[in-house]
């Protein structure tokens, strides 16, 4: 049996204060660090057999924290993509900005202005996804379990839960706070839930 654990990083300033971060490779804040600090104290993340990342800081720092004996596997294609002249900023620093008002009402089916396509970010995601969870179906065997964590970013998890899980859900329905996380299994054709781990508000 192989199962994945989608874990989402841990909070950054930006996140925080609600910016578009994308491919700005801030590093967790400290308010960030403590969170994944206390909760790993409190036993909340699973073991796991390996673990795979995002190249970007803020998903490195988390698997460092949170499994210090495993050097991640990084993965390129899980670099988010950019939100072009969205980057870093705030809806409050949008608010007058037409071209945004225009995304917003559109429900973010617009592209960003200067930025990745959400089609080709989704094919990227899927992609890097797919290959590795056919690598993985390669090595399943009765006798072995295992299990294991990709540090991510919202977007991407929300991507592959929604286009990979029967059904083709809302993205909506898979959002994760910081430091959240979904656990599944490898079918022989595809993936199936088994469980998301939230923290308390």
């Amino acid at each position: 049996m192989v199962q994945i654990v989608l874990l989402h990083n841990g909070k950054t300033t930006g996140i925080s204060e609600q910016r578009y971060i994308g491919i700005t490779d801030e590093p967790l804040s400290e308010e960030g660090i403590a969170e994944l600090q206390d909760r790993f104290s409190e036993g909340f993340y699973p073991l796991l057999s390996a673990v795979c990342s995002s190249p970007m800081q803020r998903c490195l720092q988390t698997a460092k924290i949170l499994y210090p004996g495993f050097p991640p596997t990084v993965m390129e294609g899980f670099r988010p993509r950019s939100y072009g002249r969205y980057e870093g900023k705030s809806y409050i620093d949008l608010k007058d900005d037409a071209p945004y008002q225009s995304w917003v009402r559109s429900i973010g089916k617009l592209p960003f202005p200067d930025g990745e396509p959400e089609a080709e970010a989704k094919e990227r995601y899927l992609t890097t996804f797919d290959e590795l969870a056919n690598r993985l179906r390669s090595t399943m065997s009765p006798e072995i379990a295992l299990r294991i964590g990709i540090i991510l970013h919202r977007e991407i998890i929300t991507t592959i839960l929604s286009e990979r899980l029967p059904g083709h859900e809302n993205p909506l329905k898979y959002q994760l706070k910081n430091g959240e996380y979904f656990t599944i299994n490898l079918t022989d054709t595809g993936i199936a839930l088994v469980g998301r781990n939230t923290v308390k508000a």
